[in-house]
């Protein structure tokens, strides 16, 4: 027999069936947890201390392991992590007080608490550190003293309690709230703090991906979705950073999908892979022996600049990735200069001539240390090579393993390196005071702090710190080349890949489809 429905029957029926495939349709639009995300590397992993990082790589996997008071978003914004929300301000903006989310802990179950803060931000400042990274905190009040040993406390930090503390700034800075979001201020835990034994290299922190238990598989390194996270357990179960000996090698591996993020461009056509071009982020420097510029005739620094053709630099490595630039801090891309950046070979060439007659007609002959797993700096490194040899200058470019690269930088046996800062901020007060920071002494330092405290609070202040720059650049040893991004090369399977305005990825987002 055909059973008969009610008309009211049949609506329930369909309200019924409706819910159902809502359901399913947003089950199936879900994140799904789980997954394990292979990253091609080729440069060797030192350590993961935030304090002590000092390569882009080291960087990128610090920022998974330890986690910051705040984030930086993709379009510039500060965002709440450890801290419970934004800081408040006083009025005259020369004091924070922060107040951290409770119930926090680090990867080996102890609690966060604003001690465990106080004392990593005291241990960055500390000259026992030798964290290059100490500028980011050399705004705080009494942070300078603090670091040449003229103080035991930094007077600018005060606990409030468990979970709030105050900072007091040595002058306004409106944007210091992202050194509070770059990776070496992260806190660590107590008791690697207070450890007179040496350092584990690779401390455990608070963000989002541990360190698994096994440390690692063979030569990998591998880590574990740390289920404790403030924002919550990443998707992922696992990331795992592969080692290859070379670009080549790296390169072939993605093409053979035995990774799923690359940053080398695949050397075949693969068209399966998806393509994300990051902010320009980067800023890279040819750095000059600031001993060896005191030994030579005047003019040398600037005939230097006008042999480094830019333009070609950007257009043959980075293409469009990249932003010729004369100046030490970053800008809006595509927005660089209103002028054209042309080199001057005639009046770099007149310059070396002069000096070859003046040691007996032979033409200088000049280093260029350069580092083993730097993708970016044999090649810009054989360009410039080229410029100077074009103007009568003999280089010799010299490839270097780590060690032994810092070894001789330290040692002053050089002529030229490349240097490229880590992007941790966006702020032009930070990125000056970066600059400042790693080639000069502390009177330095401390001018520029002052200076930034006579600046307005208006509109006109960006306009001014530009201003500022240009004036400290005629004294650095350092000559700005150009900007760039970094491409990344994803496997179909990738979803929800993010990167901060700063350039470095949040693998917490990330998820996998297959």
């Amino acid at each position: 027999m055909r059973r008969v429905f009610s008309p009211a029957a049949i609506v329930s029926l369909f309200v019924w069936y409706g819910i159902v495939l809502s359901g399913n349709a947003q089950a199936a639009a879900r994140r799904p947890y789980g997954g394990d995300f292979k990253i091609a590397s080729t440069g060797k992993i030192i350590t993961t201390d935030p304090a002590l990082v000092s390569t882009t790589t080291e960087l990128e996997l610090a920022r998974q392991i330890h986690e910051t008071l705040y984030r930086i978003a993709p379009d510039g914004t500060i965002v709440p992590a450890l801290a419970q929300q934004l800081p408040k301000v006083s009025q005259n903006r020369t004091e924070l007080v922060i107040r951290l989310r409770p119930g926090l802990k680090f990867h080996d179950g102890s609690s966060i608490s604003s001690s465990e803060v106080l004392a990593s931000w005291r241990r960055v400042l500390s000259a026992s550190c030798a964290s290059e990274h100490w500028w980011l905190l050399a705004p705080i009040k009494g942070a300078l003293e603090y670091r040449q040993g003229k103080s035991t406390r930094v007077t600018g930090l005060e606990r409030i309690n468990k979970l709030s503390f105050r900072i007091r700034l040595s002058s306004p800075m409106p944007n210091f709230i992202e050194a509070l979001a770059a990776v070496p201020t992260a806190p660590l835990p107590a008791r690697f703090l207070s450890s007179k034994e040496p350092k584990d290299a690779h401390p455990p922190g608070s963000g989002p991906f541990k360190w698994s238990v096994s440390r690692s598989t063979g030569e990998s390194i591998v880590l574990d979705a740390f289920l404790g996270h403030c924002k919550g357990r990443p998707y992922l179960d696992r990331l795992s950073l592969v080692p290859y000996s070379s670009t080549r090698a790296a390169s072939l591996a993605f093409e053979l999908e035995e990774v799923h993020i690359s940053y080398l461009r695949p050397s075949h056509r693969v068209g399966s892979h998806q393509v994300d071009n990051g902010p320009q982020a980067w800023m890279t420097f040819l750095a000059l022996n600031p001993k060896r510029l005191d030994q030579l005739p005047q003019g040398f620094h600037k005939a230097v600049a006008n042999a480094v053709d830019r333009e070609s630099l950007v257009n043959y490595l980075v293409g469009d990735r990249g932003s010729p630039t004369d100046e030490v801090i970053g800008l809006p891309e595509n927005k660089n200069t209103n002028r054209e950046l042309r080199a001057n070979p005639k009046a770099a060439k007149e310059y070396f001539k002069k000096l070859a007659l003046e040691n007996m007609g032979i033409p200088p002959v000049l280093v260029f240390l350069v580092q083993k797993g730097q993708i970016l700096d044999r090649p810009v490194a054989e360009r410039i090579q080229v410029n100077l040899v074009d103007i009568g200058v003999v280089v010799s470019v010299i490839e270097l393993e780590r060690e032994a690269f810092t070894k001789r930088i330290k040692a002053g046996e050089y002529d030229f390196f490349l240097a490229q800062p880590l992007s941790l901020v966006r702020d032009h007060e930070l990125q000056l005071l970066s600059i400042v920071a790693k080639t000069s002494e502390n009177a330095e330092i401390e001018d520029l702090l002052q200076s930034l405290n006579n600046l307005p609070g208006d509109s006109n202040r960006s306009a001014i710190v530009r201003e500022m720059a240009r004036r400290y650049q005629i004294r650095l040893p350092w000559i700005p080349l150009f900007q760039h991004g970094r491409r990344v090369y994803l496997n179909k399977s990738v979803r929800g890949y993010k990167r901060s305005a700063t350039g470095l990825a949040d693998l917490a987002e990330a998820w996998s489809v297959e």
